[in-house]
C-alpha cells in the first residue's frame, strides 16, 4: 500500500511541477507584454491559453501513469498464471509417470520455473503456457547454442533474441514481444537469470553457467521421451 502511496505522490508532485513551470512561464510572457503596452485582450487570451495548456498537460500525465500501472499489474498477473500453469503441468506429469519418484536419486531436479518449462513435453508445453512463454523456453533451451560466453556466463542481447524467435516463426517479432520475452527468462530464471544493459543501452540477458548446466541437463532427458511419443 505504502509504495502505491509513494508513486501516486511522485505523479502529484510531477504534475504539479509541470503545471507550475507552464504557469511561470506564460507569467514572464505576459509580464514582457504588458511591459511594451501589448493589447490586454491578447494577454487575457494567452492567460487563458496557458491554463489550458498545463492542465492538459497534467492530465496527460495522469494518464501515462494509470497505463503504465496498469501493464505493470497486468504483467505480474501473468507471471503468476506462469507459475500457476507449470505447477498443473508438472502435477500431471508426475500422474502419468508414477515411477518418477523412485528415479528422483538418478535425475537432477529443476531449481528454477524456467528449468521446469525446458523440461516440459512440447504437447503440456503448448497446452500450459502462453506464447510469450513459450517464446521464452525456446530461447533458453538451446541457449548454449544461441548465446555467448562472458565472465557472468552466457549472454543474449535482445536484437539476438529477435533474430532467433524471427527465424523460429518465420515473422516479424515485435519490440513489445521480446520485452516480454526477457521479463519471462529474468523471472523464470529468478537470481541465475539477469536483464543487463550493454554500454550502447542494448538489453542483454545473462544467463549463469550453473543455469544454463542444468538446463542442457533437462532439455537432453526431455528429448528422448519427446521421440517416443512421436513413433506412437
Amino acid at each position: 500500500m505504502s509504495a502505491i502511496n509513494s508513486n501516486s505522490n511522485q505523479s502529484c508532485c510531477y504534475e504539479s511541477s509541470v503545471g507550475k513551470e507552464i504557469e511561470q512561464l506564460v507569467n514572464s510572457v505576459t509580464a514582457a507584454l504588458d511591459s511594451v503596452g501589448a493589447d490586454q485582450q491578447i494577454i487575457e487570451e494567452i492567460e487563458e491559453q496557458g491554463e489550458q495548456t498545463a492542465a492538459a498537460a497534467d492530465e496527460e500525465i495522469s494518464q501515462l501513469e494509470q497505463e503504465l500501472a496498469e501493464e505493470r499489474d497486468r504483467r505480474s498477473a501473468e507471471i503468476e498464471g506462469a507459475h500457476s500453469r507449470i505447477s498443473r503441468a508438472e502435477e500431471e506429469i508426475e500422474e502419468t509417470n508414477p515411477g518418477s519418484e523412485t528415479e528422483e536419486t538418478d535425475t537432477q531436479q529443476p531449481e528454477t520455473a524456467l528449468e521446469t518449462i525446458c523440461a516440459l513435453p512440447e504437447p503440456a508445453a503448448e497446452e500450459n503456457l502462453t506464447a510469450n512463454q513459450q517464446r521464452a523456453r525456446f530461447v533458453a533451451k538451446d541457449i548454449s547454442d544461441y548465446g555467448r560466453k562472458v565472465p557472468a556466463g552466457i549472454a543474449i542481447k535482445s536484437s539476438e533474441i529477435r533474430r532467433v524467435l524471427r527465424a523460429s516463426e518465420e515473422a516479424k517479432i515485435h519490440t513489445q514481444t521480446v520485452s516480454r520475452v526477457i521479463d519471462f527468462l529474468d523471472r523464470l530464471g529468478d537470481n541465475e537469470v539477469n536483464e543487463k544493459k550493454t554500454q550502447s543501452g542494448e538489453t542483454v540477458v545473462v544467463f549463469t553457467e550453473e543455469i544454463v548446466g542444468r538446463i542442457t541437463s533437462v532439455v537432453i532427458e526431455e528429448e528422448p521421451a519427446a521421440v517416443i511419443e512421436t513413433a506412437i
